[in-house]
Parts: structure tokens; sequence; C-alpha cells
């Protein structure tokens, strides 16, 4: 896909990938369907260029799994979000995710 093939070249460059990449990457791979896609990017961005993913980076996850019905995932990356530190800002897209999801 031109989004693999994208974030291929960017692994491969001097570029030093963060969490703005990472909510790039969620939103593209949200848009696209495959919100398991961006959790693998998520952590293959954050594992290799050792940074935290902080709010907006699991708040784009989450969007990504609510958009595409993957409600078991944004549950599992809020709760990784709270063992990871990052303040629970994105309790609210969790709720009303899960919400529409029917799970409340």
């Amino acid at each position: 896909t031109l989004g693999g093939m994208i974030i291929r070249e960017m692994l491969a460059s001097k570029l030093s990938l963060d969490n703005r990449t990472v909510v790039l990457t969620a939103r593209l791979y949200g848009a696209a369907g495959d919100p398991a896609a961006a959790i693998h990017y998520a952590r293959l961005f954050s594992e290799r260029f050792d940074f935290r993913l902080d709010v907006e980076a699991y708040a784009a996850l989450v969007d990504a799994c609510v958009e595409n019905d993957a409600g078991d995932e944004a549950l599992e990356l809020f709760e990784a979000s709270l063992q990871g530190g990052v303040e629970s800002h994105i309790l609210e897209a969790v709720v009303v995710g899960c919400f529409r999801l029917g799970y409340l």
C-alpha cells in the first residue's frame, strides 16, 4: 500500500519519528480501516526511536479503533495509556466510542 511504502521510506531514512508521526499514522490507517496497523506502527516507532506515546498519540489510536468498531482494542489502549503514566484526557474518547459501539 502507499501508506506502507511511505512508512518504510521514513524508517529507512535518517528521520527521527515521534508522537506526531504516530498521530498521522493512526489517522492514515484509521481512515483506511486498519487500526491494527496503526497500533503496530505506534509500538514500532516508540520502541525504535525511544519515546513514550503521549496523550495525542493515544487519542488518535483510540479514535482509529472506534472509527472501525474495534472497541476491545480501544479499551486496551486506554489501559496501556494509564499504565504508561499518560493523563486520562482520552477518557472522553473512550467513553463516547464505547457507547457508540454498544459496550455501555
